[in-house]
């Protein structure tokens, strides 16, 4: 039995001929180096996604800062400032719309860099002081 196994004809034999495997390892580099650039661009755009929610957290703390001190003092000057990477400014416009109560439109935009741009976001609220 031993002579008939070692006798057996060589196209019988099973595995891999080098270009099967050379086939398969650049079939497989390209798959790999496909998911890694769409990886890339999911970081990318959860990257854009979390500096537009901070920005926007900015915006709301300057709008809630302006009109605490509103309240206390009356209304601000405008003015500018930075927060981390985040440059921030705020203005007051007068409600030309509302007549019987002296309105006015605060806006404060927030402005970044990223990848070489300029990214803004502006937010805009509407106060008047209620007087007794």
């Amino acid at each position: 039995m031993r002579v008939a196994a070692m006798m057996s004809p060589i196209g019988s034999k099973s595995g891999f001929t080098l270009v099967e495997v050379v086939v398969s390892v650049v079939v497989l580099a390209v798959g790999v180096t496909g998911m890694l650039i769409a990886l890339g661009r999911i970081l990318e755009g959860a990257s854009l996604v979390v500096a537009e929610a901070q920005a926007t957290q900015v915006a709301q703390d300057m709008l809630a800062e302006v009109e605490l001190e509103a309240l206390a003092r009356g209304p601000a000057p405008p003015s500018t400032g930075t927060h981390g990477r985040f440059q921030w400014a705020w203005r007051s416009d007068p409600d030309r719309h509302a007549p019987p109560r002296p309105l006015e439109i605060w806006t404060v935009t927030v402005t970044w860099p990223v990848r070489g741009q300029t990214r803004s976001l502006e937010l805009t609220r509407v106060w008047g002081k209620i007087s007794s």
